[in-house]
């Protein structure tokens, strides 16, 4: 995490946006050219002081054109009326398209996530992500603000001034032009320094709300241990790192890219004056003076505003470049090119030569196992033999480093990832509840199944009668993770859940090592008829699960040692002998 770089530059995050914009609607294009019209023809808001200069020369003449001025006050109120009228259309369709966009973004993103493997979000914070994720969205939106109604905005009201200032004065326009250019070129590579320190600052920003959702999530382990302390130590520590990046990058604007637009706002307000007074000795106008001048005290403000305006686009497009940094990352388990849909007769699972390296360490090599149609197989051994890399190869969470697993003689590399696990039932040691009502997460093991359904489903798996005495009975939240439940009854719903997918393989990891033993009595037996005419997998570490099952593989540092019924090998001298003479009340 602290190694963590933005591997996406700003201008692939600005095309990014403003390509996003474009797609979205084939009429997006028309809010740029609304926007333009618009805003060139509310220019005329600086029409008062053509007029007021045209008063100011009639009075220094004496002669007083009354019609004249009146026709230029016409003009400036219908040319304000009809720049507002483009901008409010603007208005209408880019709050469309930018919620379209927004939306769009959203969506694309939680699919790309959703699609990353297990060992990407194993390595990251998820309140870090959703934080990187929604500025993105967020950012689009105010990236095509600034654009439309300060970029834009600024090249309008530049157009403007060559246009009306440039026909008496044009030194002056070209003058005013001279220094903006030269204030970007002085202060675009500050700004580029500035804008790594902002990235930094984006990156450790997220890393701080990761630690902060990640505390919240563990609020009872943090309780459970008394280590309040010790977490707002950890946080405040994390917040002082991100603090202190934020104000280096606020210094340095202050002292570094601040005083430098001072400057050229002194120097773009007062040169200008300084030569119109000068032209003042050759006979100008003196209301031609004042406009120029009107024209120039409008320009120089606005060289604020591309400092202020350009801080806004960089961290827009920081947070951009930041949330595809991430959903640039490419997914390490994909579907085949010709990747077909699993079809599932028999359900033989088979392991041929199976190679599978876990970050340098070498879990299987050259590993070898057949499970016939409908047979039931426990899986047991010492922690970290390779048991739940067994499961995670099937299910495909992993892919492996050389050899082949098949099922029904269908290589599970060239079927879809959606297909696979269609056909396997899963219920691992930790049950997955949504923060959602009991009735959706049984209901989530089927295909929109009813609620009878759902209820059928639950007493096969004696989760019925607990749920009828929770206060809104199916209809209970069950809180994040399910913590509102025991480990026995999200276990019950699990198994529920499972009953209600009915798939012809199944895999249960340790999944009623959380069950009270009258419990376990029923689920056993539910279970039992579960498995019937489905290929099961079993990983147990309270032996007496699983000895009735038909075979038991003893797997032990990534090979199988043993291989057999209960009641031969706990017969036979080996490990699964001194497993079962060491358990305690049915436990390794």
């Amino acid at each position: 995490m602290d190694k963590e770089k933005i591997t996406v530059s700003l201008p692939e995050a600005g095309l990014y946006y403003i390509k996003g914009y474009l797609q979205t609607s084939q009429w997006a294009w028309i809010t740029f050219v609304l926007w333009g019209v618009g805003r060139l023809l509310s220019s005329a808001s600086l029409l008062p002081a053509l007029i007021i200069s045209r008063v100011i020369n009639n009075l220094s003449t004496g002669s007083f054109d009354t019609n004249t001025l009146y026709m230029l006050v016409a003009l400036a109120i219908t040319s304000i009326i009809l720049g507002e009228t483009f901008i409010r259309l603007w208005g209408h369709f880019v709050a469309h398209f930018q919620i379209a966009q927004a939306d769009t973004i959203l969506k694309d993103s939680y699919k790309n996530l959703i699609d990353k493997s297990l060992n990407f979000h194993a390595n990251n914070f998820a309140g870090s992500l959703t934080t990187k994720i929604n500025r993105l969205a967020r950012s689009s939106i105010d990236f095509n603000d600034t654009l439309h109604e300060k970029i834009i905005d600024t090249l309008v009201a530049l157009v403007f001034m060559i246009i009306t200032v440039g026909v008496n004065y044009p030194a002056s326009s070209l003058f005013g032009l001279a220094g903006i250019v030269v204030y970007t070129l002085i202060v675009s590579p500050l700004i580029r320094k500035r804008m790594k320190i902002v990235a930094k600052r984006s990156i450790l920003e997220s890393k701080r709300t990761g630690y902060f959702v990640d505390g919240i999530t563990n609020a009872v382990a943090i309780k459970a241990y008394a280590k309040e302390d010790y977490e707002l130590d950890r946080f405040a520590q994390e917040v002082g790192r991100a603090g202190k990046v934020t104000l280096k990058s606020w210094l340095y604007s202050n002292w570094r890219i601040d005083p430098i637009t001072s400057l050229t706002y002194i120097i773009i307000l007062f040169t200008p004056l300084i030569v119109i007074i000068n032209q003042a000795k050759s006979g100008a106008e003196i209301g031609d003076m004042f406009f120029a001048y009107s024209i120039f005290g409008f320009l120089s403000s606005r060289v604020w505003d591309i400092a202020n305006t350009w801080r806004n686009i960089e961290n827009q497009l920081t947070a951009g470049a930041e949330g595809l940094s991430i959903l640039n990352q490419p997914a390490t388990i994909v579907d085949s090119k010709d990747a077909k849909a699993l079809d599932v007769t028999n359900g033989q699972i088979k392991f041929s030569k199976v190679d599978f390296n876990y970050e340098g360490s070498q879990v299987f090599r050259d590993f070898n196992l057949t499970i016939q149609p409908s047979q039931s197989v426990g899986l047991v051994g010492p922690s970290g033999g390779g048991k739940s890399t067994f499961v995670k190869l099937i299910l495909r969470f992993m892919d492996t480093d050389g050899g082949k697993i098949e099922i029904d003689q269908q290589d599970i590399m060239r079927v879809t990832q959606n297909s696979l696990r269609n056909q396997i039932g899963y219920i691992p040691q930790e049950p997955a509840l949504f923060h959602r009502s009991i009735f959706e997460n049984i209901a989530y093991g089927g295909d929109s199944p009813t609620r009878s359904e759902v209820i059928e489903a639950a007493k096969q798996a004696y989760a019925h009668e607990f749920i009828q005495t929770l206060p809104k009975g199916y209809d209970t939240l069950v809180g994040e993770r399910g913590i509102k439940l025991s480990g026995g009854q999200r276990q019950r719903v699990a198994i529920a859940r499972a009953f209600l997918k009915r798939s012809p393989i199944l895999i249960l990891d340790e999944a009623t090592s959380a069950l009270d033993s009258e419990s376990e009595q029923y689920i056993q037996k539910a279970l039992f008829e579960l498995m019937q005419n489905r290929t099961t997998v079993v990983i147990a570490h309270r032996l007496s699960t699983i000895k009735h099952l038909d075979r038991i593989i003893v797997i032990d540092d990534g090979k199988i040692v043993q291989d057999g019924p209960h009641s031969s090998l706990s017969r036979q001298e080996g490990l699964y002998q001194n497993l079962w003479s060491h358990q305690s009340d049915g436990f390794i």
